[in-house]
């Protein structure tokens, strides 16, 4: 049984035939190929013409990563699957944050401080 866009996806049997873009990930791939879905490993600049090519049936993003690319446009419909929460983190070497003004090291542990409670 092939998917077709007239489709929902509400049950895990309902991916069987589902074209979707994963992360370059082996473990995000591989949770939809669990449900059965077709799963492809393309690179991010490319989800946008895949989908209004119809290579593609769907993308695995973030909800921001879908406002962001305007990947709504060429996709009629956003299932909030929920295999994974996004995961991120915030890199940089001890001596450019020493090299910051007093007011900037605080305003970053701070604003890093917030974003750890809602995340």
């Amino acid at each position: 049984m092939n998917w077709t866009a007239d489709k929902a996806l509400r049950r895990p049997e309902d991916f069987q035939g589902f074209r979707i873009r994963t992360m370059t990930s082996d473990i995000a791939e591989e949770a939809y190929r669990a449900y059965r879905a077709t799963t492809r490993q393309i690179p991010y600049s490319q989800v946008y013409s895949d989908l209004q090519l119809q290579k593609i049936d769907g993308q695995s993003n973030p909800v921001f990563a879908i406002e962001e690319m305007g990947f709504y446009e060429v996709q009629s419909t956003l299932t909030m699957a929920r295999p994974a929460q996004f995961v991120s983190s915030v890199v940089s070497n001890l001596e450019w944050y020493n090299s910051l003004p007093d007011n900037q090291q605080h305003w970053l542990d701070n604003a890093l401080r917030d974003v750890a409670e809602i995340a």
